[in-house]
């Protein structure tokens, strides 16, 4: 057996090592999955579960968990108000550092204009709101608030891979293709704080009644690419309003030099 050889042989451990490790921890990201009822037999059940979109969810989740990233957000929300159908634009933004972020959230239309700003720092958390001047939206001074009026006026921090609890609240996931997945959520429970903005930006007292709840992860690699999500809820407005918001973010990560690695060996 030659020198190199040698050292391969040698080095085989440390490598099988590095990746079980990395795996672990893409598995330690993984939501409980809500099992379904009783009467739901256990290969069902298998059947609409797929290891592999949970795998690559924990996966996605470690790198929005642990790199710098970007995105840039655009929609819709359509509704049927007194029996006209109504269209709400929305856009949005964030930029993400570990547990400090800038989140823009901007919605547009002929009737109606709002945008808000938030943010975390190393100094606590700030809002400001956007006003529509000249066709486009300026934002305030700043407020600062302490995180317990931040979760109840907003909901939990948005620095995740999606703005949902997903902890118990996945029902199913199934891998599309084309790198390419597809995850049904328990709506009251994946909603139960994120549900929060909704009912701040409406103005009102009651919560939305949440239908569905769902979204499409786009990837390469263990990287995401972006999410399209799709609810559908009911507010307490004008009698009762059903509502039907879809959007797409992309992402964009700060990826260190190819040059530096994850472990040396």
């Amino acid at each position: 057996m030659d020198i190199n050889a040698k050292k391969i042989k040698s080095l085989l451990p440390a490598i099988a090592f590095t990746a079980v490790l990395i795996v672990m921890v893409c598995l330690s990201f993984l939501p409980a999955i809500r099992k379904p009822g009783g009467d739901a037999s256990a290969a069902a059940y298998a059947m609409r579960t797929d290891e592999e979109a949970l795998r690559v969810l924990g996966c996605c989740r470690v790198k929005t968990c642990t790199e710098r990233f970007e995105t840039t957000l655009s929609g819709t929300v359509k509704a049927r108000v007194f029996g006209i159908p109504y269209t709400q634009n929305i856009t949005g933004m964030r930029a993400v550092d570990c547990d400090d972020f800038t989140e823009k959230s901007e919605s547009a239309s002929a009737v109606a204009k709002a945008a808000v700003c938030r943010e975390k720092n190393a100094d606590g958390f700030f809002v400001s709101r956007g006003t529509y001047k000249k066709n486009k939206f300026v934002y305030s001074g700043k407020e600062k608030i302490d995180r317990e009026t931040y979760v109840d006026r907003y909901g939990s921090p948005n620095t995740d891979l999606v703005k949902y609890d997903l902890d118990g609240a996945i029902i199913s996931a199934t891998a599309l293709g084309n790198n390419r997945y597809r995850y049904v959520l328990d709506p009251h429970r994946a909603t139960e704080l994120s549900r929060n903005e909704v009912r701040s930006l409406l103005g009102g007292k009651s919560y939305p009644d949440y239908k569905s709840v769902e979204f499409i992860l786009h990837c390469d690699g263990e990287y995401p690419t972006a999410v399209t999500v799709k609810e559908k809820f009911r507010v307490d407005k004008f009698g009762g309003v059903d509502c039907t918001l879809e959007y797409t973010e992309k992402f964009k990560f700060d990826l260190l030099p190819e040059c530096e690695t994850i472990a040396k060996i």
